[in-house]
């Protein structure tokens, strides 16, 4: 043992490193254990080093294994919901078409019924010419009052006419409007599936975040970065991520108008296609009345005297 002075004592220690002479004060190294603790501190530190190693070589092959692929997987979805962004304002615009195309239906149906009203009123007029001939001609018999019978036929015939064209149009509203709540069920059913493909994509969207949140938070409490350093890739796609959800909820609140605007044009065609019913109604007893009316007149011509 290297002394310090030049006496040898045994004593205890009372320093990790250094060791008092009992007798005359003076202080000695005790290089052994200053060997040994060297030597256990460079075991700990070169245990570390490997510890650390290892956990830097987990954590990067964990990113690779896991962070890459949950970035992939996060551009593959952006570029799913820019495509429904697509599908979902062509079917905005078709609906809103279509909205245009009812009210132009609506518009015929109105001019249709002022037709239907005017045949009323001929209708009305026949039968007053009719019942007003009639009388006429049971009071008095002759060759003027037969003319004024012939005249009230070609009056019917008039309104014959008439009834078949409004016939004609009414038939080919109600195709019409058939095929517009054909294609209505088509786009209704159409919309309902991307709604629900919506909210799917906002789920999914909603978890990969918590799983990114939940990597980076292992990689950060693993001391690999730092919290405040966190890759700028990933934090821009978060935020993107938020911003598109943001931006689905106002499409699915869209999408739900669009749904409940478009209910209330199908209750506009129930209402258009009940009137239209009412008046094919309407027409054919109108019809019937013209034919009794006829039938009376061929009755008061056999009665008429031959002249």
């Amino acid at each position: 043992m290297l002394k310090k002075s030049g006496h040898a004592h045994s004593h205890s220690p009372t320093d990790p490193n250094l060791r008092p002479h009992t007798a005359c004060g003076h202080t000695q190294i005790d290089i052994p254990w200053l060997l040994r603790e060297n030597k256990v501190f460079k075991e700990r530190n070169r245990e570390h080093r490997e510890r650390i190693a290892q956990l830097e070589t987990y954590l990067k092959d964990r990113q690779l294994r896991e962070v890459i692929p949950l970035e992939e997987e996060l551009a593959e979805k952006n570029e799913k919901i820019s495509q429904l962004e697509k599908k979902i304002q062509s079917l905005k615009q078709q609906l809103k078409d279509k909205s245009a195309e009812l009210s132009k239906e609506e518009n015929e149906n109105m001019e249709l019924t002022e037709r239907l009203r005017d045949a009323d009123d001929l209708l009305e007029f026949i039968n007053n010419d009719i019942i007003n001939l009639t009388n006429h001609v049971r009071s008095r018999n002759g060759e003027k009052e037969t003319k004024k019978l012939e005249k009230s036929a070609s009056l019917k015939s008039t309104f014959a006419d008439l009834r078949f064209t409004v016939q004609k149009q009414l038939d080919k509203n109600e195709a019409k409007i058939k095929e517009l709540n054909k294609i209505h069920d088509v786009e209704t059913k159409e919309l309902g599936k991307r709604n629900v493909e919506v909210k799917q994509l906002e789920r999914t969207l909603a978890d990969t975040e918590n799983e990114i949140e939940t990597m980076l938070s292992l990689i950060t409490k693993k001391g690999y970065i730092n919290s405040e350093k966190r890759p700028d890739a990933l934090q821009r796609g978060i935020e993107e991520l938020r911003a598109h959800v943001e931006n689905f909820v106002d499409y699915h609140n869209n999408i739900q108008k669009s749904i409940l605007e478009n209910s209330d044009l199908k209750g506009e065609r129930d209402k258009l296609r009940e009137r239209n019913s009412k008046l094919k109604i309407k027409l054919t007893a109108a019809e019937g009345e013209v034919l009794r009316l006829e039938e009376e007149n061929r009755v008061f011509r056999r009665t008429l005297p031959v002249v």
